[in-house]
């Protein structure tokens, strides 16, 4: 007999992270699931270390791929009615699926459904008592395209799919070195339903460095923007409006980066493409910062 849910975890060089991980989902109140993990090319021990779960897991063991790469050969190999997907350093609370799978229960018309997420250390996750704290009644509503266009991180760890939904659209593009999630979640709406549940079922590790952070996702999500209008040229009225302010929310969070990172001359016409998009004051703060970050940069660094 099939489980009614699939859990994906791609791991690359995670062992350090893979077994908390791992215990968040074997931790769960709902028990029917299946869990397959892909170890895509990694040089560490995460293979010796998944191998101890012998028979509780199932793994793919591939050439690295990337993310993508190697969540759809997870999806492939999955069997379940639901496709769940968690990273190999985030967790889930101990009623993430048993929620997720009731809401989506009564909500056939929903494709895909997300919850709230924190982001943070493992350490704050501790003294949050994240996973021991108590579930409340859930709120929970339908989302639609503007929705999802102008907030397009639904966070990965906290996304169910139906799975033969999953495999019509062929997964994630993995022509995408980033923002291949928020292609899939843009590519969803227009065949369906997306439903957010307003309660804290996961949680992101921050981790320096991470994927998330790179400086090319922005560029991926701009990308990823214009080839879901190209290709959808009927939304492109109805989007126009949220369209611009999507495109200012990226640029002004991209030069805040490059401003954080010490590029204020990088990041500078950045955030003076978001201040085009749309005016904010938040916006002319960081503008003026990047102006006098710049003038006191020492002059060899202009010689460079």
């Amino acid at each position: 007999m099939s489980p009614k849910v699939s859990v994906i975890i791609p791991a690359y060089n995670a062992e350090h992270q893979i077994t908390q991980s791992l215990a968040s989902v074997f931790d769960q109140s709902f028990k029917d699931f299946e869990v397959i993990v892909i170890n895509d090319g990694s040089t560490d021990n995460t293979l010796k270390v998944l191998a101890a779960f012998d028979t509780k897991i199932q793994i793919i063991d591939k050439s690295n791929g990337g993310v993508s790469s190697a969540r759809n050969a997870g999806i492939k190999q999955a069997k379940g009615k639901y496709i769940a997907f968690l990273d190999a350093d985030d967790f889930w609370h101990p009623e993430k699926l048993n929620i997720q799978v009731e809401i989506m229960e009564k909500n056939p018309a929903w494709l895909l459904s997300y919850t709230k997420w924190h982001i943070g250390s493992l350490e704050q996750r501790n003294n949050m008592q994240f996973m021991t704290s108590q579930v409340s009644q859930c709120d929970f509503e339908e989302k639609d395209t503007k929705d999802i266009f102008l907030h397009p991180y639904l966070g990965t760890c906290s996304v169910l799919i139906l799975r033969e939904f999953c495999l019509s659209i062929n997964g994630y593009n993995e022509q995408l070195n980033t923002a291949e999630d928020i292609d899939l979640y843009l590519r969803t709406t227009v065949k369906g339903k997306i439903g957010f549940i307003n309660e804290n079922l996961s949680w992101v590790i921050d981790t320096a460095g991470s994927l998330g952070s790179s400086l090319s996702s922005y560029q991926d999500n701009l990308s990823v923007i214009d080839h879901f209008l190209k290709v959808n040229p009927t939304l492109r009225a109805p989007l126009a409006s949220v369209n611009k302010s999507a495109r200012a929310k990226i640029y002004h969070e991209w030069g805040k980066d490059l401003l954080w990172q010490n590029y204020p001359i990088k990041a500078l016409p950045v955030l003076l493409k978001a201040q085009w998009y749309k005016c904010s004051m938040k916006n002319t703060v960081l503008i003026v910062k990047a102006m006098v970050k710049s003038c006191l940069l020492p002059l060899n660094y202009y010689k460079k």
